[in-house]
């Protein structure tokens, strides 16, 4: 009898009560992305010599990248249930974490999941190495699935 190294995976992985790791890239879309990836990760930067808590939500908080002039941090969270792309004001130091924005996704969480689909007016999350970046000082651009995305933080 074979056994694919597939299935002897999932096996292992069942029976150690292992879950198994997922990059960004990886997570679908219907995922929570705080379970697939890290359980909990919060952003923390450095900000005048001292280490800041730019971020706490629930779940992970992944591709983290700071605004040209310091002002915000771009994230991946999964803390709706779906993967979206975030912007947290960067606190200074001795400061607490700021309420972030969510700039994707915004709602979705509330409409029916079809198991293996989007829903209408879903955004992907990156998935190249690129990530995030800031492509002005208030927004934020991506590329998924072949396509160039952008977001802006509000005024």
């Amino acid at each position: 009898m074979r056994i694919s190294l597939a299935l002897l995976t999932c096996a292992l992985a069942a029976t150690t009560a292992c879950q198994p790791t997922l990059p960004a890239s990886e997570v679908p879309p219907e995922s929570d992305a705080g379970v697939l990836l890290e359980p909990d990760r919060n952003v923390v930067l450095p900000v005048a010599g001292e280490l800041v808590e730019v971020t706490n939500l629930p779940g992970a908080e992944e591709l983290e990248v700071v605004s040209p002039d310091g002002a915000w941090v771009g994230f991946v969270s999964g803390t709706t249930g779906w993967a979206s792309v975030w912007a947290a004001p960067m606190p200074g130091p001795g400061q607490s974490a700021q309420p972030p924005v969510q700039l994707t996704n915004v709602g979705i969480e509330r409409g029916a999941r079809t198991p293996g689909s989007a829903p209408a007016g879903f955004v992907p999350v990156p998935d190249t190495h690129d990530g995030l970046r800031w492509s002005e000082p208030r927004t934020l651009t991506w590329t998924a699935g072949g396509q160039t995305y952008s977001a802006t933080v509000p005024q």
